[in-house]
């Protein structure tokens, strides 16, 4: 019986898990460090190892490494599993990297097999395929995902399939490019966009959303502020998007979603129809989501092919 060995490649940590050929989990989700920042042989030797922990999970469960799926931030060609991430302070050093061949071509590794099959899938899309299984909810009408990190991640739902395209959507759903405030979106619905205006409000610098939530629960209203004005540029950025695609609800994931209790009021005066669902530990649903893209598209996997 063969199993899959699947992968959050995120920029701080790489979480995986081990599932049967029926999609049942076999352990624990473990969690590594990722290394991102390293260079291309020790970030390959890295993903190595945690596909080799998780291929021992399996074979104690008396299965055969079948299939590998990874989950990796854009910009990456899914369909060659080829990243084209550089300049955002992780994984430059395998910029342009097949990663399927240069994991089986590392000299006298004897964890991937030549048939072992890959595929490979944008993070957010993972993670809203996956909300669409575990969120009864979401499995209906619009749904847009909003991960909320380094950068702006989004997809965008229709009775939960992927919308790519068309329907109010914009392409690939991501709306992380789209011009904002005299920059993109990206450069405000993220961690550094969050940075800028609590410096603005005179806050010291290397103040986190860690430190601005602890100081809001304290009653900071300079802190408050700044968390309101943060939800106020989302509803803003979110505007457009809303109004072509008419979503039933938003879902935000990340570890900035912990604080919606905070910046959330600015998005739910914009929209007061809007359901808002948050989801701030998102692996269990990336990994789900990317499950269920590898075992019901088995004919696009192999040769690093796109679920």
């Amino acid at each position: 019986m063969e199993g899959y060995v699947l992968l959050d490649a995120g920029g701080t940590e790489i979480k995986s898990a081990a599932f049967s050929d029926t999609g049942r989990r076999l352990d624990e989700i473990h969690s590594a460090p990722s290394h991102a920042r390293e260079d291309r042989e020790k970030i390959l030797g890295n993903l190595l190892d945690v596909i080799a922990r998780e291929k021992q999970v399996l074979e104690a469960g008396v299965y055969r490494l079948g299939t590998v799926g990874m989950a990796f931030p854009g910009p990456f060609d899914y369909p060659n599993g080829i990243s084209h991430i550089r300049g955002l302070d992780k994984y430059d050093a395998i910029d342009g990297v097949a990663l399927e061949g240069a994991l089986k071509s590392i000299p006298g590794q004897d964890v991937l097999a030549p048939d072992v099959r890959f595929f490979f899938r944008h993070d957010v899309d993972s993670f809203a395929l996956g909300t669409a299984a575990r969120e009864p909810a979401c499995a209906g009408g619009r749904t847009i995902c909003l991960a909320i990190g380094t950068g702006t991640g989004s997809a965008f739902l229709e009775e939960g399939r992927l919308v790519k395209k068309g329907k109010g959507a914009p392409d690939d759903g991501w709306i992380y490019p789209f011009p904002f405030r005299g920059g993109i979106i990206d450069d405000w619905v993220s961690v550094r966009g969050l940075a800028k205006l609590t410096a603005g409000a005179g806050f010291p610098a290397g103040t986190s959303g860690k430190d601005l939530s602890r100081l809001a629960s304290e009653g900071n209203r300079q802190a408050d502020a700044v968390w309101e004005k943060f939800g106020r540029i989302i509803a803003e950025a979110l505007g457009p998007f809303i109004a072509s695609f008419r979503p039933d609800r938003l879902v935000l994931g990340g570890q900035i979603s912990k604080a919606e209790k905070y910046f959330g009021s600015g998005i739910r005066k914009q929209y007061p129809e809007l359901e808002i669902l948050v989801i701030s530990d998102t692996t269990e649903y990336i990994l789900e989501g990317l499950l269920a893209s590898g075992r019901e598209n088995p004919e696009t996997r192999g040769s690093g092919g796109n679920a």
